[in-house]
């Protein structure tokens, strides 16, 4: 779930709005946030996906819902990052296994029919 759903689900099931209540989000993140040098704003772009949290952002943002930080998405992005990092052999087990659900066959196809090598993960982690 996107940081901006994630956190409307956590406000809402632990009871800080419901979907009808006109209370300010901004002041709703001030309070969340009150022990941590982060601005409203930077909060805000945050949230809206303007700017990328820091792991430990999120990490203090779950603690205070008493939630694991991997309610939020870009947090599983971290750590996916990290397990590829550590094992670059994970990658190529990912794509197999992304090849394998169809994830990614229509964009490979969509190269090969363009006369274009497809190009495999190592290729790929290569040049990121």
């Amino acid at each position: 779930m996107p940081m901006l759903d994630a956190l409307e689900h956590l406000l809402e099931k632990h009871g800080y709005v419901t979907q009808w209540s006109k209370v300010s989000r901004n002041q709703i993140y001030r309070d969340l946030m009150k022990d941590v040098d982060v601005t409203s704003e930077h909060m805000r772009k945050m949230v809206l996906g303007e700017r990328t949290p820091r792991p430990e952002f999120m990490e203090v943002l779950a603690a205070r819902f008493n939630e694991h930080p991997r309610v939020f998405r870009e947090y599983r992005r971290y750590e996916l990052d990290k397990a590829l990092d550590a094992d670059p052999a994970f990658a190529d087990t990912l794509w197999e296994i992304a090849l394998t659900e169809n994830r990614l066959k229509e964009s490979a196809s969509d190269v090969a029919h363009r006369g274009k090598k497809v190009p495999g993960p190592q290729a790929i982690l290569k040049s990121s």
